[in-house]
Formats: structure tokens, C-alpha cells, sequence
């Protein structure tokens, strides 16, 4: 190696080595990644999110409830308890999905005392679509998904990447495979502190 390379590398191992590490004292902790998991089952004709409100601000907060904290982001995963082994309507008993979310929908109006949501479908600007990439201008992440291309689980990217604390609320709508019966609904939370 010749000098001048030991010199530069010299200066930048310097450099960085005066920096230190960042943490809560001398800086903003990293942006964390979480992955949330939202279970889904029907229980006496009503969509039940089974799961407990989960991650920051979740004490007080219905099942469903997602919480990311400051400099986190990350993915929410709705699903039905045998996504795994049953995700699509087949139309064969031995291996089809007995329900498929065929709608997934966010706003950024609702109620905080009550937990939930309303005005969805209608159109969505600022925050909440920076925050939420994949949803389109009315909030839809899918919308009236066909029962053959319908899936047991969804995927919504939170990249919390909005300025201060917000709250977004979901819709899940769920179809019977066998096309039979009305579509259940439910409708929680999600809290975002930003970045």
C-alpha cells in the first residue's frame, strides 16, 4: 500500500473513531424495523381480532391495536390462523382457506375514545399516505378483492415516517370462500409517533 492510501485511511478511521456510537445520550437511536402480527378468526358470525394491542402506547387499547413508537417502522401482518397452510380459495375442502380478506382500508378520521375508525374509501391525503406507501388515494391497501385472488393474510408497510403522533384506522372486510353469507368487518387503530 503506498502512503497516500495509509494516510486517507488514517484520517477516516480517526474520523469515524471520534465519532463513537450514537445512542439515547449523544444522539437519535436508529430507525428500529417491528413486525406486528393482527390474528383474525370468526367466531358466531363476526370477524374477532384475536390479538392483544401490541407495541407502543398499547396499554388501554381494544385487541387490533398497533402501535409504533418514535423512529420505528415496519409491517403489520393480517392474518388468519392458518394462513400458512390454507392462504387461497381453492374450491378443494382439503386444502382452501375457509375466509379471505378481500378488503383492507385505512383513514386518518375516527374516533380515539371509541378506537374507531370512519370515512373510508373516502379520498386520503397527507400524512397518512406518506406513512402507509402501499395505499392508493382512498385509503384502499385492496379493495373488493375477488374470492380467487383473495388471500388468509395481508401485508400493510407502516413507514412511520409522519411528523408527530398520528393515528390511522383500519377496516378489514372478510368473505367466506364458498361466496356464502354477508362480509364481516372490523375496524381498530394504529398509532404512529413519527420520526
Amino acid at each position: 500500500m503506498n502512503t497516500s492510501k495509509l494516510l486517507i485511511l488514517g484520517i477516516v478511521l480517526a474520523i469515524t473513531g471520534c465519532a463513537g456510537p450514537r445512542n439515547e445520550q449523544n444522539g437519535p437511536k436508529p430507525n428500529t424495523y417491528e413486525e406486528y402480527f393482527v390474528m383474525l378468526e370468526v367466531v358466531d358470525g363476526k370477524l374477532v381480532i384475536t390479538s392483544p394491542a401490541q407495541g407502543d402506547d398499547a396499554q388501554g387499547k381494544a385487541n387490533g391495536w398497533v402501535g409504533f413508537g418514535r423512529d420505528t417502522h415496519g409491517r403489520i401482518v393480517f392474518a388468519f390462523k392458518d394462513y400458512l397452510t390454507r392462504s387461497r380459495c381453492t374450491g378443494n375442502p382439503a386444502d382452501s382457506a375457509e375466509w379471505v380478506l378481500t378488503t383492507v382500508a385505512l383513514s386518518k378520521k375516527g374516533d380515539p375514545s371509541t378506537q374507531k375508525g370512519k370515512g373510508f374509501g373516502e379520498r386520503q391525503s397527507g400524512w397518512i399516505r406518506h406513512a402507509f406507501p402501499g395505499i392508493d388515494e382512498n385509503g384502499y391497501l385492496i379493495k373488493d378483492m375477488d374470492l380467487r385472488r383473495a388471500s388468509a393474510f395481508e401485508v400493510l408497510v407502516d413507514a412511520n415516517n409522519n411528523s408527530g403522533k398520528q393515528t390511522a384506522y383500519y377496516e378489514l372486510e372478510a368473505r367466506r370462500c364458498d361466496g356464502t353469507g354477508e362480509p364481516l368487518k372490523a375496524d381498530p387503530g394504529i398509532g404512529n409517533k413519527g420520526k
